[in-house]
C-alpha cells in the first residue's frame, strides 16, 4: 500500500514539474513574440514619420521628429550624390570670425571660397567634425564643369579627429586645368564601411586663374 502511494505521489510531482516547464516555456514565447511586435511596431512608426526624397524634393511623411535634410534630394536618373550638398553663389556662405566661409553638413571650408579663382598648387584650409574623417584624413578632388577629375588629395587633420566636434584641417591639391575655366572643389567624407548612409560629400564652384 505504501509503495502505491509513493508511486502516486512521485506521478503527480512529475506532472506538477511538466505543468510548470510547460508554463515557463509558454511565458518565454509570450515575452519573444511582444519583443517582435513592440521591434515591429517602432520601425513601422519611424517609417511613417521620416523624410522621403520624391521628384528631387524632401517631402515630410507623417510627423518627421528631424528638421528637413539639407542635403540633396536626387531626382530618378540623376547621376549626382544622392547626399551630396552643394554650396553655391551668396548661398551657404556663413560668417565666422568676421570671414565668410562656405559651409556644408558638418563641415566649413575657409579657404577657398565659393567662385573663387585659384591655380595649382591649391592650398586649402577648413575644420570638419571628427565623424568626417578616417586616420585623420578624407579625400578631396578638383574636378572641370564636365566632372573629369583635374587633381586630387587628402584633407589631414590638424588635431585629435576622434571627437564629434570641428577640427581644423589643410590640404594641397596639384593639378592642370586641362583648358578648362572653372569647375567644382569636391570635399569626400571618409567612408572605410562603403555604406551609402555613411557616405557625404560637399562641393562648390571655383573658377581657374589661366
Amino acid at each position: 500500500m505504501r509503495n502505491m502511494t509513493g508511486m502516486r505521489d512521485a506521478r503527480d510531482v512529475k506532472y506538477v514539474k511538466k505543468d510548470k516547464d510547460g508554463r515557463l516555456k509558454k511565458i518565454i514565447i509570450f515575452i519573444i513574440i511582444f519583443i517582435i511586435v513592440l521591434i515591429s511596431v517602432w520601425f513601422w512608426y519611424n517609417r511613417q514619420n521620416e523624410w522621403v526624397c520624391k521628384d528631387g524634393e524632401w517631402i515630410a511623411q507623417g510627423s518627421p521628429r528631424d528638421s528637413k535634410p539639407e542635403i540633396a534630394c536626387k531626382r530618378d536618373g540623376d547621376s549626382e550624390l544622392v547626399n551630396e550638398s552643394r554650396a553655391m553663389p551668396d548661398k551657404e556662405m556663413v560668417e565666422i570670425d568676421s570671414q565668410k566661409v562656405a559651409e556644408g553638413i558638418n563641415i566649413r571650408v575657409m579657404s577657398p571660397t565659393v567662385n573663387a579663382t585659384i591655380k595649382s598648387p591649391l592650398k586649402i584650409t577648413g575644420e570638419a567634425k571628427g565623424s568626417w574623417f578616417f586616420e585623420a584624413s578624407f579625400p578631396v578632388k578638383i574636378v572641370d564643369i564636365g566632372g573629369s577629375v583635374l587633381g586630387e588629395g587628402v584633407a589631414q587633420a590638424q588635431g585629435d579627429s576622434m571627437t564629434d566636434e570641428y577640427v581644423p584641417f589643410k590640404a594641397e591639391i596639384k593639378f592642370d586645368i586641362n583648358g578648362s575655366t572653372g569647375g567644382d572643389i569636391i570635399f569626400q567624407k571618409s567612408n572605410p564601411s562603403g555604406l551609402p548612409e555613411n557616405a557625404g560629400s560637399f562641393s562648390f564652384p571655383i573658377l581657374f586663374e589661366e
